[in-house]
């Protein structure tokens, strides 16, 4: 999570925190356990509700993204999937066809959905368990993930993830199809420095690509969420088959 300074020099940095923290209060999260002093009021409130929404997505992201990028890792790429979301534009102009006139628009935000789901994903932790998300044990918390996801209907069923990750109709599903359409999680699946996305020089072009060195995975996820952001808008989606 960000600290107070980077917050006030970036408006817009935690938007997507502020729409959780508005589910968590729609659904009277109760916010005994994380408070300390008993509260001051409604903005104390407000505060703990984005901080609670900030570790609900951080504990989702440690349960269900791969072990070996690690725990700082798996915390680095919640922060990079939270910058992507606020950036995100709803409903952009996608690039036409080649030759076609035709003109069509990406997805529509999907970061109240997804705010709500985090939310939901909070209150049955409470209700079930009498803890929150974040406090259960990493296999608990999967196995409430997956109550939680819904199964694609029909031909959908057996696809995989989405192209776009902001079609995912679930918050756990638009984590993993953003991490998974990463560069550096083709190099992690692979176990080799692939470099998706990326011209290697055409001396090298016959030659494999290099072993991907202990570490090397987690340290790429740090490098992508440290740098520059920019406007991400969304991809085209494959046409139907």
């Amino acid at each position: 999570m960000t600290d107070g300074v980077d917050d006030a020099r970036d408006p817009g940095r935690r938007s997507f925190l502020r729409q959780a923290a508005v589910a968590l209060s729609a659904l009277s999260v109760p916010l005994a356990a994380c408070r300390g002093d008993g509260g001051a009021g409604e903005e104390s409130d407000r505060a703990l509700q984005e901080e609670l929404a900030g570790e609900l997505l951080d504990a989702l992201a440690d349960a269900v993204l791969p072990s070996e990028i690690g725990a700082g890792g798996r915390t680095e790429a919640a922060d990079g999937f939270r910058a992507w979301l606020d950036d995100f534009e709803p409903v952009a102009e996608l690039t036409h066809d080649y030759g076609s006139q035709a003109v069509h628009y990406g997805p529509e935000d999907p970061g109240p959905r997804w705010s709500s789901q985090l939310a939901a994903l909070e209150l049955v932790a409470r209700r079930r368990e009498d803890a929150g998300f974040a406090e259960l044990p990493a296999d608990d918390r999967r196995r409430l993930v997956r109550r939680r996801v819904p199964e694609p209907p029909g031909e959908a069923a057996g696809r995989g993830l989405p192209g776009n990750p902001a079609e995912a109709e679930h918050v756990a599903v638009g984590l993993l199809a953003w991490f998974y359409g990463r560069p550096e999680a083709a190099d992690l699946g692979y176990r080799a420095r692939i470099g998706r996305f990326t011209c290697r020089p055409l001396e090298q072009s016959g030659e494999r690509p290099a072993p991907l060195s202990e570490g090397d995975a987690a340290a790429a996820v740090r490098r992508e969420s440290a740098a520059p952001r920019s406007r991400r808008t969304a991809a085209r989606p494959e046409p139907a088959s």
